[in-house]
Parts: structure tokens; C-alpha cells; sequence
């Protein structure tokens, strides 16, 4: 019987294509390789960096407690982010916000989540991303 790799396994959970192509636009900011030979890639018949750059970008939905699920389900409709800032401040954004290097999360309106800042701890300073809360409210 044959060994299935974590590459293969990979594949068949998320769907096959072009892996190198896509492990490339990962990690050169959805910049794609064309014009770029294949045989100068990193990733070419290289599946330990391919696998490497595909698992690290996939990050398994945080389980929100029943708490958690009751805060984001009463925030007004308009608020579609959550992050934190870097001195643990945690907020609620209309539009995705843009992480500064220096401070935290800013968008051009937002809402303290103070009183719920010990909740929520996967949402972290160091996300590269805000939450979407339509994301961590849906339903598997």
C-alpha cells in the first residue's frame, strides 16, 4: 500500500493545481512568477518548501466560546472586524483595518471592545490579518 505524503494529503483536502505557482504568490505577496523561469524557483521539484509555504498559510478556525459567539453575534452588523491593539485593546472595525508597525490596528471607524479584552485570545497583535467576524461566526 502506498505512503500518502503531507503534500498529497494536502492536495486532496484542498484542492490540486499548480502547488509551486501558488506556494510562489504566497510567499512574494500574491505577486505571480511569470517570466520567472521554473528551474531558478525555490519551489521547483522542491515539495518540502511548497508543503512548508501551503501549511503555514493554512490556520485552522479558532473555536469561539458560546460567550465569544453571543458578543460578535450582538456587535451592529456594520462591524465586520476584530483586532487587537498592541497594549491588548481589543476593537471592532467597519472597514478592514491596516496594521501599523508600531501601535495597532486602524481603520477610519471603530468601537472599543474593551470590556471583553480577557475573551477573544486568539486574536492577537501579531495576526498579519484582523478576524472577519462573519468568518469566525459561520457555522461548519
Amino acid at each position: 500500500m502506498k505512503k500518502v505524503t503531507e503534500l498529497e494529503h494536502f492536495t486532496k483536502k484542498n484542492g490540486t493545481g499548480n502547488l509551486c505557482f501558488i506556494a510562489y504568490k504566497i510567499e512574494n505577496n500574491n505577486f505571480g512568477c511569470s517570466g520567472f523561469p521554473c528551474t531558478k524557483c525555490k519551489f521547483f521539484n522542491n515539495d518540502d518548501e511548497v508543503l512548508k509555504i501551503l501549511l503555514r498559510q493554512h490556520v485552522e478556525k479558532p473555536k469561539l466560546t458560546e460567550d465569544e459567539k453571543v458578543i460578535l453575534k450582538n456587535i451592529d452588523k456594520e462591524f465586520k472586524w476584530i483586532a487587537r491593539d498592541n497594549d491588548g485593546s481589543l476593537f471592532a472595525h467597519k472597514d478592514k483595518p491596516l496594521k501599523t508597525d508600531d501601535y495597532g490596528w486602524d481603520s477610519i471607524d471603530c468601537m472599543s471592545l474593551g470590556l471583553f479584552n480577557h475573551l477573544f485570545n486568539f486574536v492577537k497583535f501579531d495576526d498579519k490579518e484582523p478576524s472577519l467576524i462573519a468568518y469566525l461566526l459561520k457555522e461548519d
